[in-house]
């Protein structure tokens, strides 16, 4: 069997899936993207993944994109709705042979008044395609909820996510007080300011902020970091390349990405696969990995419930060997293998019927 791929780029968050796929399914998996990688994710550090297995084309001809629709039993999978230019074409033409198709997409911004106005589009894309697609993979807990919302049917919905390739675990170094740490855009919706706001509430506990990133508002955040007189505590640093921030990630006792609006949030899965616990919004689409073992999960933009979970995370001590290597244990229910399983499992279910396969993160 043929699987192909339409996304807009060639995308690290995906990598360790369709690798595995392609390794352990014995299916051809084809992944067709506009091209390679965008210049703003290139600024942020990331880097081309290793695709082996898998077979790429980054701007694909006209040809191209007609040869894969060669096969009816191909199934063709969308990175959302008209995302991109090919993948939007490629729909269309999908629709016309009646092939069989499948949507990823990670929740639209849902919030305002314009979150009302794509909800819209959201129902009439359901009824434009509804009929043409049989099964949908949300990202995230939102990408779930917005797709029941605007009235697919409950039985062509997934829960899916990203999943990354893990660096080598990091030997842990001891370098007390207690580190925290976040890595983005440093940018409103990520809600850092919201995280500084917090610990200014901590004080008198003992801790340090490692803040990674670039962005508009970090002059911002440097004046919250100046008006709490946490100076001496709190540090910024630029982007790193995925391997050294996965490393990074490895020395410090807590992740928080306290986001306003996160489709997934990839860093959430790094930070567990380096045995890291984690605090972030119920707005990340992410926090649907997080459990009583491996962090906390709060309500967005409420700085008094944040500050509680980080106060009592700091409480817990730092983590040590055992704990960190169980949160690594855990986190290979969110690994390439186990997403592969998973996609396989629910591809049988799609063309046979019989029980709903149940997301690896919730076995």
């Amino acid at each position: 069997m043929q699987v192909v791929f339409w996304q807009g780029i060639v995308s690290p968050h995906q990598s360790a899936f369709l690798t595995a796929l392609a390794k352990e399914s014995g299916w051809q998996i084809v992944l067709m993207a506009d091209k390679a990688m965008s210049d703003e994710r290139a600024r942020m550090g990331w880097q081309l993944p290793d695709m082996q297995g898998v077979a790429v084309i980054t701007g694909p001809s006209e040809v191209q994109v007609q040869q894969q629709f060669a096969d009816a039993q191909t199934v063709h999978i969308f990175s959302g709705i008209n995302y991109s230019p090919v993948s939007s074409k490629a729909l269309q033409l999908a629709v016309r042979r009646k092939a069989r198709i499948g949507i990823m997409a990670e929740p639209y911004d849902w919030l305002g008044w314009r979150g009302q106005l794509r909800h819209l589009r959201g129902v009439w894309q359901r009824m434009r395609y509804n009929a043409h697609v049989s099964f949908i993979l949300a990202i995230g807990n939102k990408g779930y909820e917005l797709f029941h919302k605007a009235a697919w049917p409950d039985h062509k919905i997934f829960e899916w996510g990203y999943f990354i390739v893990p660096v080598e675990a990091a030997v842990q170094v001891e370098m007390p007080p207690f580190r925290i740490l976040f890595t983005g855009s440093l940018i409103t919706r990520k809600g850092v300011d919201l995280l500084i706001h917090a610990l200014g509430r901590l004080k008198n506990q003992h801790f340090e902020l490692d803040i990674v990133g670039q962005g508009p508002v970090k002059p911002l955040l440097e004046q919250l970091v100046e008006q709490y007189q946490l100076q001496d505590r709190v540090r910024f640093y630029d982007f790193m390349d995925n391997q050294e921030a996965q490393q990074f990630l490895a020395s410090h006792d807590l992740f928080v990405l306290p986001s306003r609006r996160d489709g997934w949030g990839a860093v959430v899965n790094e930070a567990l696969m380096q045995g890291t616990p984690v605090i972030c919004s119920n707005h990340c689409g992410a926090s649907v990995l997080i459990n009583n073992s491996n962090g906390a999960v709060f309500q967005s933009e409420n700085i008094e419930e944040l500050a509680a979970l980080i106060a009592m995370q700091i409480d817990k001590g730092k983590i040590d060997m055992a704990r960190r290597n169980a949160l690594r244990s855990w986190a290979g229910r969110i690994s390439g293998t186990a997403a592969a399983q998973y996609f396989r499992e629910l591809i049988a279910h799609v063309t046979n019927g019989g029980k709903q396969p149940v997301a690896p993160w919730k076995q």
